[in-house]
């Protein structure tokens, strides 16, 4: 989904945002230039499977990209299994001086933690999630108007040990 990285340094970041005092990185996500879809599935040892499917329409002035992934594994050692799912979705329309974007997606994330955070809880384990939008518009010859919102949500349930998840949970 990602078309280029780029990496702001120093204060012309903050044209990226409020917080980007020192500097930003940017991932600039694809725009649907053409009819595509493609499907990609991987296997592998420790039971990994990973999908993956992206589409994209696009036809003056829409552009609809959309795309969704899996990756399960058992893990190559006690307790480091991961399972993940993603969606993503970017539609937008462009016609002289008329813009708008719409982006959407969210990542579920259920792993293992194998000791990460704490050599002497061997047992952890996460389960994380990120959903978020942004639409944003502009118009406008002379006097150029440009409405932008944006939502964020993240969660992140943490267990100390997945055996017992009593014993603590953040």
């Amino acid at each position: 989904n990602i078309e280029r990285v780029e990496v702001l340094d120093g204060s012309a970041a903050r044209t990226i945002g409020a917080g980007a005092f020192t500097g930003a990185v940017n991932m600039v996500t694809r725009r649907a230039i053409k009819p595509a879809i493609a499907a990609s599935i991987t296997g592998g040892e420790h039971g990994l499977l990973r999908s993956h499917i992206h589409a994209s329409f696009a036809k003056d002035p829409l552009g609809i990209w959309v795309s969704a992934g899996k990756v399960f594994s058992d893990g190559d050692a006690a307790n480091t299994d991961v399972d993940l799912r993603n969606a993503y979705l970017r539609a937008g329309y462009s016609e002289g001086q008329t813009m708008g974007d719409v982006q959407a997606g969210f990542q579920d994330k259920k792993f293992g933690a194998a000791g990460f955070y704490s050599p002497r809880f061997p047992n952890q384990y996460e389960e994380t999630a990120l959903w978020f939008a942004s639409i944003r518009a502009s118009a406008g010859n002379k006097v150029r108007v440009s409405p932008v919102a944006y939502w964020r949500h993240r969660s992140d349930h943490f267990l100390l040990d997945r055996n017992n998840p009593s014993f603590y949970q953040n």
